[in-house]
């Protein structure tokens, strides 16, 4: 409280909102999609809603409608492929999605409706190269994890179709960049201190990962640690995090090369990404979860259901401990 105190105020209720956010110091982590999202919503404060709690309920509300576009895309999906509409109630009706985003109003719904009406442009009109690349491309721009789902689908495709959509996507992510680079401030820093940001996150975070707790736990045993606190990037961190990379790069390799279709391979990606990422909260699981009622999963249900157990810790400083019994009842029913 004291170093938010000391932050100088740049604009009127600043100081208001500071305590609000959790790392106040740290520049923004969203790309740009997601931060223009956040200016059409933020044009439609006014007056009346403009202190931190009001204005955060209209961004949910605005999260919430966004969700239901969702949920007529896929609607439309299940009616074109001739599945039940008992799939998307499975989705719709879940606590997770509605705790994460009509609750909390994580953003991830943002990139996640561009990626699943991407999907729906492929599965409909496939040929439609520029239409689907479009898509994937704005919602790479909100969290850029999404291109591999770009390869799940090109994976069959000749090659001037791959360079034809590269392009396309090329052309879409530097329009989106243009704004936040020539128009404030000095060109680059945003770009400076969003990189900053991520490799914080990158090096640091750690939270309930799902393989990488029991990974960095045998490295631990065979590489001991100097009873540093975790967090401050010791070897055995880092040698964890390149087997859980190593481990994703093969799980996607043979996705690409499985007979999985579009959806299901790019669900079995985005979900073996959260499993093997280190920082594994429940709203990260949306993104394969939305994606559901094309792609079921057994694995995918229950981790829906049991990945929210990670919220029952407690912080000793920086770090954050997970009593065993609260790891075995998230991970080993979806193991």
């Amino acid at each position: 409280a004291d170093r938010i105190d000391a932050m100088p105020e740049r604009w009127p209720g600043e100081q208001q909102l500071l305590p609000l956010i959790t790392y106040p110091e740290l520049a923004t982590p969203y790309l740009p999609v997601s931060q223009l999202v956040f200016a059409a919503i933020g044009k439609c404060i006014g007056s009346d809603w403009s202190d931190p709690i009001s204005s955060a309920r209209v961004f949910r509300v605005a999260f919430v409608a966004i969700e239901t576009v969702l949920i007529a895309l896929l609607a439309v999906a299940l009616w074109w492929t001739g599945r039940s509409a008992w799939w998307l109630a499975l989705y719709a009706w879940h606590p997770l999605p509605i705790s994460e985003l009509a609750g909390s109003g994580h953003q991830d719904i943002i990139g996640i409706v561009l990626l699943v009406a991407s999907l729906l442009s492929f599965t409909m009109k496939p040929a439609r190269t520029w239409l689907w690349s479009v898509l994937l491309a704005l919602s790479a721009m909100g969290k850029p994890f999404t291109l591999p789902a770009g390869a799940m689908m090109l994976r069959r495709q000749p090659v001037r179709v791959w360079l034809k959509s590269l392009c396309i996507g090329a052309v879409v992510g530097a329009i989106a960049l243009a704004p936040f680079w020539f128009s404030w401030g000095e060109h680059g820093r945003g770009y400076e201190n969003w990189r900053a940001t991520a490799d914080v996150l990158a090096e640091k975070f750690s939270h309930f990962g799902g393989v990488y707790e029991p990974v960095l736990g045998v490295v631990q045993r065979i590489m001991p640690s100097d009873d540093k606190p975790a967090g401050f990037n010791l070897k055995q961190e880092w040698l964890a995090r390149k087997i859980c990379f190593g481990m994703l790069a093969v799980i996607g390799i043979g996705i690409f090369f499985s007979r999985f279709d579009a959806w299901r391979a790019t669900r079995a990606f985005l979900f073996a990404l959260v499993m093997l990422t280190t920082t594994a909260h429940p709203w990260y699981l949306l993104w394969a979860f939305a994606l559901f009622p094309m792609a079921p999963s057994p694995a995918l249900w229950i981790a829906s259901l049991t990945l929210p157990w990670g919220y029952v810790i407690f912080a000793d400083g920086i770090n954050w401990k997970i009593a065993p019994w609260v790891y075995a009842i998230a991970y080993i029913p979806v193991f």
